[in-house]
């Protein structure tokens, strides 16, 4: 029996962990369905599902405005909710609508590989030359606070307290400590944020900033 094809755009090949996760949630809640990742939506597709995350933007948006076809918004933020979506599935319910259905993110019904976990943060450590501890805690240092264009200086100083608070925290807790980036594109570049937290830190040695890009598995 032929599965439904369905397109799925969003923010995918970009190195940005949330979208990437939905290469795999997607096939596991919808066990008969087949699904094609896409940033831009092709002629000959039947049914497109918006996700996930902060997705709502005019760049995506625009395009299912011209395609008459079934549209679903999967696992996404949302302030408001556009008539074109047969259904809308959100994280955040801020709006009322009969569209509007609230559930968990998609991505929880993905399971870790544990022992497949500990296997890549070793390596990484090794290669690095860092000091590997029996804890290791993940930290994800979102680029949003970080410095950019239209910031305030507050915003600044704001970024310099978190870091140096989550610096005494770290020199101060015996574990090791990943700094992972959940995007690395830019102009919103995790890995910026996570070095500036790294380098505050009196004991980086036990610490390790992933700057290349991540394996998804």
């Amino acid at each position: 029996i032929m599965k439904k094809q369905v397109t799925v755009l969003g923010w995918t090949g970009h190195g940005n962990i949330g979208d990437e996760s939905y290469k795999l949630a997607f096939p596991l809640i919808f066990k008969d369905l087949d699904f094609t990742f896409t940033n831009v939506i092709s002629n000959d597709c039947e049914c497109v599902f918006l996700g996930g995350g902060n997705i709502m933007h005019p760049f995506f948006l625009s395009q299912l405005e011209k395609k008459d076809i079934p549209k679903y918004a999967m696992s996404v933020d949302i302030n408001e909710c556009p008539s074109m979506f047969k259904q809308v599935f959100t994280r955040n319910k801020c709006i009322n609508s009969k569209n509007l259905i609230t559930v968990p993110d998609f991505a929880f019904s993905l399971q870790p590989n544990i022992e497949n976990g500990k296997i890549i943060i070793k390596r990484l450590f090794e290669e690095s030359k860092s000091d590997l501890y029996n804890q290791v805690i993940i930290i994800v240092m979102n680029s949003y606070l970080y410095y950019g264009e239209g910031k305030l200086a507050r915003d600044h100083v704001t970024f310099e307290k978190v870091c140096f608070d989550l610096s005494r925290i770290i020199d101060g807790t015996n574990a090791s400590f990943l700094l992972l980036p959940f995007g690395n594109g830019f102009p919103h570049n995790d890995r910026l944020a996570n070095s500036v937290l790294y380098s505050k830190c009196k004991f980086w040695k036990k610490n390790y900033v992933m700057f290349n890009q991540p394996h998804y598995q």
